[in-house]
Order: C-alpha cells, then structure tokens, then sequence
C-alpha cells in the first residue's frame, strides 16, 4: 500500500529561507564558476612566463591592445598579474565557504521541518 504523506503547511518564514537557500545556491555556482575561471587564467599566464623567459621583446596585451615591452617588464607585469588573481581567487574561495556555512543551516532547519518533502541537494 503506498504511504500517506504528511502535509507540511509552509509558513512565510519557511518560503523566505527557501527563496534564501536558493539565491545563495546561484552565488555558490557563479563562484565555483569564477574560480574555474581564474584557475585557467593563472595556467596561462604560468604558460606565458615560461614563453617570456626565452624571448627578448614581448607584446603584452592590455584590453584590446598589444604593447611592446622587454622580458623584464613584461616578467614583472605577469607576476603583478597572477599575484593579483590569486588574492581575487583567494577571495572568492573564502565568499564561498561563508555561503556552504549558510547553506547548511538552511538545509538543517528546512530538512527538519519537511523532511524528504523537499529537496536542498545539487
């Protein structure tokens, strides 16, 4: 025989930590997304100063343009460049730690009171 569900009234309070989970849900894939992204930029730009370190002359591209610059400056920019990353990413990284934190206790509490009625996992 099948089993009766128990119905669950779903107060104000309750639809406002769903619509909350699930706007933090969207932040947490956009930032995994901007980590992927900036873990592909740092390879290239660890590529690019390995490409620096046996050339002379560089054309370094800022926005839509070329410039041409010597090794040593553009040795100097790539590293400002990647250090600059790696502090974003970094800030990123700590963005979402902050979000799982609120996520968990969201699901915590919507889980205790629906149960397997609702579903909080990715």
């Amino acid at each position: 025989m099948s089993k009766k569900v128990e119905e669950v009234e779903v107060s104000r309070e309750d639809q406002d930590c769903i619509n909350t989970f699930g706007k933090l849900n969207i932040r947490f894939h956009e930032l995994e997304a901007q980590i992927k992204n900036y873990n592909t930029e740092l390879d290239n730009l660890e590529s690019s100063m390995d490409e620096v370190l046996i050339l002379d002359d560089v054309l370094y591209k800022i926005a839509d343009s070329f410039l041409a610059v010597d090794a040593e400056l553009a040795e100097k920019l790539i590293e400002q460049k990647t250090e600059k990353l790696k502090k974003e990413k970094e800030e990123k990284k700590e963005e979402i730690n902050k979000i799982e934190e609120e996520m968990n206790k969201l699901k915590k509490t919507l889980y205790k009171k629906f149960g397997n009625q609702i579903n909080l996992e990715n």
